[in-house]
């Protein structure tokens, strides 16, 4: 899986050893073209295009603020997206699929497996609400093996994830995945923790959330 895995931007600088960081930060991103597809009904190809740059934007930007610029990897089989996250100083991967969020994390997850990361939070970029604080306070470090959810305010997906240790192969992004994610955490014997909280609970997937987005911010 991982021989596909083109690695596009070093996070160290070249002759210095540095220490693993403890936490990194893994943005799966699909190809924009092919992005935010179930908001047709209300936007165009070139809105759904402009929303999408402007999301990527927005969580680069928080995940810049924590955990880091170089704790950052970008996993996508869009090269702007790439060329965007390198241009950030963060750590760029290819996934060479067809936009699989869950392939394009267990391609992160096995980047930092290989190098000792202790723990990594898994933030998709259709989040409107969140902070850079709100993130710190989900992806704060654990003393014991540990799985957190952040649930959709529907209760029933997964807005973000943080997993400490890192486990390749764990993600069940999709629909219901809350409960696959719950489930294989048992299975791996570590404390699970569902955070309900307004700033992960609000994505953007349908029409009917671009409407709830604009009235919030009236």
């Amino acid at each position: 899986m991982t021989a596909t895995a083109q690695y596009e931007a070093r996070p160290f600088g070249a002759g210095r050893q540095r220490m693993t960081p403890a936490l990194y930060a893994i943005v799966p991103v699909k190809r924009l073209i092919r992005a935010k597809t179930r908001l047709s009904p209300a936007l165009s190809f070139a809105q759904r295009l402009v929303l999408a740059r402007r999301f990527l934007r927005r969580t680069l930007a928080i995940a810049r603020e924590f955990p880091g610029a170089a704790q950052t990897i970008v996993v996508s089989g869009d090269a702007a997206v790439r060329a965007v996250a390198r241009r950030e100083g963060m750590i760029a991967l290819n996934e060479p699929g067809a936009g699989c969020i869950n392939r394009a994390v267990d391609i992160g997850l096995a980047w930092a497996r290989r190098r000792n990361a202790r723990a990594i939070v898994v933030l998709p970029t259709d989040l409107p609400l969140l902070t850079p604080q709100a993130l710190r306070g989900f992806a704060r470090l654990a003393g014991t093996p540990r799985v957190r959810l952040a649930a959709d305010r529907h209760g029933s997906g997964t807005n973000a994830l943080y997993l400490q240790p890192v486990q390749p192969g764990f993600a069940r992004f999709g629909d219901g995945s809350l409960q696959r994610h719950r489930a294989a955490a048992l299975a791996s014997n570590a404390r699970v923790e569902t955070v309900h909280e307004n700033a992960l609970a609000f994505d953007v997937d349908v029409p009917a959330d671009l409407k709830l987005l604009a009235a919030r911010k009236r």
